[in-house]
């Protein structure tokens, strides 16, 4: 019984298909769709490759208890990485209250954060590790 429902049903729906997919039709398959309708979405894949820029890197070391360079420039509101290389035999870091920013590097140990500098200004840097900024271990960051 189930064969022969069958039998009646594919022939029928194959007919409706095939009706759906002339040309005469509007909506059909291979037609333009209605005026005002949207077109369906579709997934490709991921785009073409464009070419990447660069990372801008910021670097700034401690040899000892200050920064060199003792003052970094960032462009505003673009994204950097604030890359911090200890030369010292001791933990420094860099903190910027304002931007609330801290990043600490061991004895050889370079470290990298990417940032997103603010609106442009001048902000004080200093190492937080105790003792250190009162031995005059500071700088700025430049904003403009």
């Amino acid at each position: 019984m189930i064969h022969r429902v069958l039998r009646r049903t594919v022939p029928v729906a194959v007919a409706f298909v095939l009706v759906g997919c002339s040309q005469g039709d509007p909506g059909g398959f291979g037609s333009p769709p209605p005026p005002g309708s949207r077109p369906p979405s579709t997934t490709t894949g991921s785009p073409a490759p464009t070419e990447a820029s660069p990372e801008q890197v910021v670097a700034v070391s401690t040899p000892g208890n200050r920064y060199e360079p003792a003052t970094l420039r960032l462009p505003a509101g673009e994204p950097v990485i604030l890359e911090l290389t200890n030369t010292d035999g001791r933990p420094h870091s860099v903190t910027v209250e304002e931007l609330s920013l801290q990043m600490t590097a061991n004895p050889g140990e370079t470290v990298r954060l990417p940032i997103e500098a603010p609106d442009p200004g001048s902000f004080v840097m200093y190492c937080s590790v105790p003792g250190h900024r009162q031995a005059g271990h500071q700088g700025r960051i430049e904003v403009a």
